[in-house]
């Protein structure tokens, strides 16, 4: 039965593809990649708390694709939010190695470094987003009032992001 259905599913995106590549591209938008799809998924399962399911798919989309930052960066995330801090760190690293000027991941890392006690790490990370954005940068503005909650020992307020 799921042989069946995983051929149902092949041959209904082979039909789509054959479809678009006969209208030919849409000059309004770029189609979007398997990878990115799950990657925009994994990001509304981490805003609703699902980090097991975003690891095992984030996970997928990394050994099919072991240059995606962001993908590395989610699951720093998530590996931060069940505790597991040792991987979120190396999951921070590998998409910082990929793209040093993530600002997401520099954000997340700095938030790590604060649950880590290491404040000069996070201060790090926040004059490289100075750099990287020095106006109207979300992730440079939440790690700065992280930082800022840190030093008088309160925890910053929740965001609406992750």
């Amino acid at each position: 039965m799921l042989k069946r259905f995983s051929l149902m599913v092949l041959a209904a995106v082979i039909a789509a593809t054959l479809g678009a590549h006969a209208a030919g591209p849409r000059p309004d938008k770029e189609p979007e990649s398997r990878d990115a799809r799950e990657i925009a998924k994994c990001a509304e399962w981490i805003k609703e708390g699902k980090y097991g399911r975003s690891i095992r798919v984030l996970s997928e989309v990394v050994e099919r694709d072991p240059t995606n930052a962001d993908a590395y960066n989610l699951l720093g995330y998530a590996h931060r939010k069940v505790g597991k801090l040792d991987d979120s760190a190396h999951y921070y690293e590998r998409a910082l190695a990929i793209d040093p000027d993530h600002k997401g991941a520099l954000e997340y890392q700095g938030e790590l470094f604060l649950m880590q006690d290491k404040l000069a790490d996070a201060k790090a990370n926040l004059e490289h987003l100075e750099k990287l954005c020095p106006e109207d940068c979300e992730e440079r503005e939440d790690l700065a009032e992280a930082i800022s909650a840190h030093e008088v020992g309160k925890k910053p307020r929740p965001k609406g992001r992750w």
